[in-house]
């Protein structure tokens, strides 16, 4: 009995080191994975911090080529630009936000005008096509029983005339045989005459 709680004392043992060790190997691999997944976020920061820090500096000539200086007032800019485009200083701030609204609504109802124009053209384009497949069809569909009504009358006539000449031959056969009886007669009586 002694020997078998020995036994199995030293088979828990082992599992139990068995057991450590899994959870050990279990534990550095999820640390290993989220020490993976850290650097792949480090590595993104880093990309996206560098492009940043790039990208203003580029923005910032962009800004130079185009005529735009740092550290002036807004004015200042729009006089610039005015100059620049060859409107004289100060003219734009003589436009009227009613006059630019007008014209704003202008564009807009001309757009529609013109888009309820084509959709009235495409509409009657639409009603003119379909007018012409009915007549199209319906020429296709006359046609058709043209071809029908010129194979039945040739049937017809076809029939018309087997009827016409079996009635034909069964006359001449009627007659033939109404010779031939006449002349079988016609002998016979002779025959009997000559006697």
């Amino acid at each position: 009995m002694q020997e078998w709680q020995a036994e199995g004392k030293q088979n828990w043992k082992v599992n139990r080191e068995t057991r450590a060790k899994e959870i050990a190997r279990m534990l550095s691999f999820e640390d290993r994975e989220v020490q993976m997944y850290k650097e792949v976020l480090n590595k993104q920061l880093v990309t996206h911090t560098n492009e940043m820090n790039y990208g203003i500096s580029d923005f910032q000539e962009n800004m130079r080529k185009l005529g735009i200086e740092e550290n002036i007032s807004i004015q200042e800019a729009v006089k610039r630009q005015e100059e620049k485009a060859g409107i004289p200083p100060g003219q734009i701030q003589n436009f009227s936000y009613a006059a630019t609204m007008n014209k704003i609504k202008d564009t807009k109802n001309n757009n529609e005008f013109a888009g309820k124009e084509r959709e009235r053209r495409n509409r009657k384009m639409q009603v003119d096509q379909r007018r012409i497949q009915e007549t199209l069809d319906a020429k296709k569909m006359e046609e058709n029983l043209i071809i029908r009504l010129m194979k039945q009358q040739s049937k017809e006539k076809d029939a018309a005339y087997i009827r016409w000449r079996n009635a034909g031959c069964e006359q001449i056969v009627k007659t033939n045989m109404y010779k031939e009886c006449l002349t079988k007669d016609v002998a016979k009586n002779y025959k009997t005459l000559k006697i």
